[in-house]
């Protein structure tokens, strides 16, 4: 029995491997392979296609290369073709509104127009090999693109281009020189008048990587602003030579291809021989002279920069001082209309009171004395001794103002330096002066009476210093009076940039402490007319500049023992820094000598014995 169950299971297990071998077999007999459905049948084309810019850079090669791509399965090899085609080309610029020119064949050579890809094969690529002497010689002469135009054609019959878009390679070949050359080659500039220097900035570049460090050298070549101003229609001027600090030596480094380079401009190099500021606009032409590797680029080796500089156009009125000087070197404080600050004597440092008697000393040997010195004390007789006198008559020419009086005064060894001040001698606060005859028009010109018909016009008013600069000029003014404001206006400076509306008004006349002429002035366009400032109302002044004059009186000398102050709220007379005679000084005069008068005016001497307020005008910087 069990013989028989042992021998059936044997039977079944054989039978089981039976089927298993059949169901394997026909399996595999029925089984397709699907491994290749999805795969890309072998493809070639251009890595690089379409317009192609390659940049040559001579320091490292002087060949071109042209890279093929194969893609697909990898089953196939092929063989390539690279043909030139100048058709390509002149489809592009049909097509792209183009004007490209091929690049003449004797400029290049294909070293190998066919190649053969293997199976295996990658990439694979054309070379060309560059004259880099004619490109060069092109590219300097012509602002053209020059196009190598290349088509990838497939020999083989059973491979084929991926894209025909992919078979053309239009190849604009650059040649990168190893030069060292400017990043711009034109700028321009304002000169910002309130500085004393500016520094400007600008690029230099070097075309290739280099290790070492690159010296270059620059230089300033004024042959060229001749040349320019020619080719370019313009009136440039030739910068002063101690504006720039020139050659100028700079280092590129072998890091980095650009870098900025900088320089100082100077504003005191604008000054001419007599001190004053040359305005106008000026060409610096910079030129790279030397570099200490490779090549300077002909094409980038100069650099223009305009540099101008102008005046600032100010309100005449906004360097005059708003109060008179109180102490020496101090401006008074108070309401500026009626605060007359101190009287001084002409060429000494001593404030006096502008009220009240004060003793005239005839025998004082000090100047430092606070008391009025008399006329003997201020014209001795010869031979002078500065330890008894602080002024000479005989040497006029030699101390005509202020600061050089103060200055002989102070060679005696009994002055204490206190009285030369904190201004170098000038009375006025540091940063300020008195005002030079020329820069006293800038504020009036002339004399003139209120309360009268004035009708004026084309008036010339000569040598008028506006900025203190020293820039002496003729102008024309225009002048109306309005009666019944107790004013006159005027347009000075008329048809000039600096035009400006002036109105003159007394007020409070002649009452002492109260008494003083408003002075406005406003720059305006030079459209607008006197008459046009007759009709102005307040509101037409208000951004203007405004300065009230107390008409403060004065102390004259009249060879007696005391003197008093006179006239207050009736004349008023301030000190100009400019000699008339080897005994007085020109003075403004506000109001004359004959209060009835009412004349208001510039130019007027007064001995230099009398006791005057000071207005002081800032420095021209």
């Amino acid at each position: 029995m069990n013989n028989m169950k042992q021998k059936k299971i044997k039977n079944v297990t054989n039978s089981l491997r039976f089927f298993s071998i059949v169901f394997l077999f026909m399996s595999l007999v029925n089984c397709e392979d699907f491994r290749m459905n999805k795969m890309v049948d072998d493809q070639v084309y251009l890595l690089k296609n379409g317009f192609v810019e390659k940049k040559i850079y001579t320091l490292e090669k002087s060949t071109l290369d042209v890279y093929v791509i194969k893609s697909g399965v990898g089953q196939r090899g092929a063989e390539i073709e690279l043909l030139i085609n100048d058709d390509i080309l002149q489809e592009y610029n049909l097509n792209n509104n183009t004007s490209y020119q091929v690049l003449p064949s004797d400029c290049y050579s294909l070293v190998n127009n066919s190649l053969k890809m293997e199976k295996d094969d990658y990439k694979v690529f054309f070379q060309f090999e560059l004259n880099i002497d004619k490109i060069r010689e092109l590219q300097e002469k012509s602002e053209e693109t020059f196009i190598i135009p290349c088509k990838l054609n497939v020999l083989s019959a059973d491979i084929s281009i991926s894209d025909p878009k992919k078979s053309v390679a239009l190849i604009a070949p650059t040649i990168i020189f190893p030069y060292v050359e400017f990043v711009q080659d034109y700028d321009s500039i304002s000169y910002p008048i309130d500085q004393e220097a500016i520094e400007y900035s600008m690029g230099l570049l070097k075309t290739y990587q280099h290790d070492e460090n690159i010296t270059v050298k620059i230089d300033v070549d004024n042959s060229l602003v001749d040349l320019y101003n020619s080719e370019h229609g313009t009136s440039f001027q030739i910068l002063p030579p101690m504006v720039v600090n020139s050659p100028f030596i700079f280092n590129l480094l072998g890091s980095s291809t650009q870098e900025d380079f900088k320089f100082s401009i100077n504003k005191n190099g604008f000054l001419d021989e007599d001190g004053k500021l040359i305005y106008g606009k000026f060409l610096l032409p910079l030129r790279i002279v030397d570099v200490s590797e490779n090549l300077i680029n002909p094409k980038k080796s100069v650099f223009y920069l305009v540099i101008s500089l102008s005046e600032i156009i100010l309100n005449p009125l906004s360097r005059w001082a708003t109060h008179n000087v109180g102490a020496l070197n101090q401006f008074a404080y108070g309401d500026e209309r009626v605060t007359y600050g101190m009287f001084f004597q002409y060429g000494r440092n001593i404030p006096l009171p502008p009220t009240g008697g004060l003793p005239v000393e005839t025998g004082i040997l000090n100047p430092t004395d606070t008391r009025i010195l008399n006329s003997a004390m201020l014209f001795p007789t010869p031979p002078f001794n500065v330890q008894t006198s602080n002024w000479f008559t005989e040497i006029i020419d030699e101390l005509n103002t202020w600061k050089k009086i103060v200055a002989e005064t102070m060679t005696s060894a009994s002055f204490p330096a206190s009285y030369k001040g904190t201004n170098d001698g000038d009375p006025c606060p540091s940063g300020w002066h008195i005002p030079a005859f020329n820069e006293s028009l800038s504020l009036m010109y002339g004399q003139m009476k209120f309360d009268s018909d004035i009708t004026k016009n084309d008036v010339n008013e000569n040598n008028i210093d506006l900025y203190g600069d020293g820039r002496c000029v003729n102008y024309k003014a225009d002048y109306r009076d309005i009666k019944d404001n107790h004013a006159v206006v005027a347009l000075r400076f008329k048809n000039t940039p600096y035009a400006t509306a002036f109105m003159y008004k007394l007020v409070d006349y002649p009452t002492p402490n109260a008494a003083h002429i408003e002075i406005r002035a406003k720059l305006v366009d030079p459209s607008v007319t006197v008459d046009d400032i007759k009709g102005w109302s307040d509101e037409e002044w208000s951004d203007g500049e405004y300065r009230f004059i107390p008409i403060t009186g004065y102390r004259l000398h009249f060879n007696a023992s005391s003197q008093n102050a006179v006239n207050a709220g009736k004349e008023a007379y301030y000190w100009i820094d400019s000699s008339v005679a080897n005994n007085k000084m020109s003075t403004h005069a506000f109001v004359g000598w004959n209060a009835s008068n009412k004349i208001l005016g510039s130019g007027y001497s007064l001995g230099r014995v009398g006791a005057n307020p000071i207005r002081c005008v800032k420095n021209n910087k």
